[in-house]
């Protein structure tokens, strides 16, 4: 079928537009009759006629068939044609985004693992399945972790918020060290000799 078809002025013939301006580019004669080329007008009459020819869907394994003149408007909504997936990787980065190309009827199946797909963490941050991982071992409050030493696992606002009762602390009275949870039976053991300690403090 023609495409966009146009006269060749001074004889009649008709080709396709893109046809006559490849031709001219090495010949400037009508490759039916030799007539020279003067310019091309477009035939109004068989581009009318052509829109209603009845053609089927350029997409494999598509059904469709219609007039010429719907098959764009079919082609862009067609379920077996092809479109790029185009998620990006951040709202606020619209150069990064799934490049991978997919059919309409596809595309479900292909949210469904595509890592540019937003996805909400458990702690109600939002982002790229591509930097979900990430941000679970970097950032996310809910990630549980052990405290490297009494080893309880706890979520990480847990953990900053963590009295260690393996942890060595130092006496504020007296200076010795030891682990937090032996500190109250030191304080207990020490007591007079703690108070002496602040006595001969505030007497200096």
């Amino acid at each position: 079928l023609f495409q966009n078809p146009h006269i060749w002025n001074g004889c009649g013939h008709t080709f396709c537009l893109s046809c006559i301006r490849d031709h001219v580019k090495t010949n400037q004669h009508c490759p039916a009759c030799r007539k020279p080329y003067t310019g091309e007008t477009l035939n109004l009459t068989m581009k009318e006629q052509l829109e209603h020819v009845q053609v089927r869907c350029p997409n494999h394994g598509c059904p469709w068939q219609g007039p010429k003149k719907e098959v764009d408007v079919h082609c862009k909504t067609c379920p077996k044609g092809l479109f790029r997936c185009g998620l990006p990787a951040s709202p606020h980065i619209a150069a990064s985004t799934c490049e991978e190309a997919c059919s309409l009827e596809e595309q479900a199946a292909h949210r469904k693992k595509c890592v540019f797909v937003r996805v909400e963490c458990s702690c109600g941050d939002v982002m790229a399945r591509l930097h979900w991982e990430e941000h679970r071992v970097a950032d996310c409050l809910h990630h549980r972790k052990r405290c490297s030493t009494c080893y309880v696992k706890l979520t990480r606002a847990a953990l900053r918020q963590h009295q260690c009762p393996k942890a060595e602390v130092t006496c504020v009275t007296c200076g010795d060290r030891m682990r937090r949870e032996q500190l109250e039976e030191h304080n207990t053991r020490m007591l007079q000799e703690h108070v002496q300690e602040i006595s001969q403090a505030l007497c200096a």
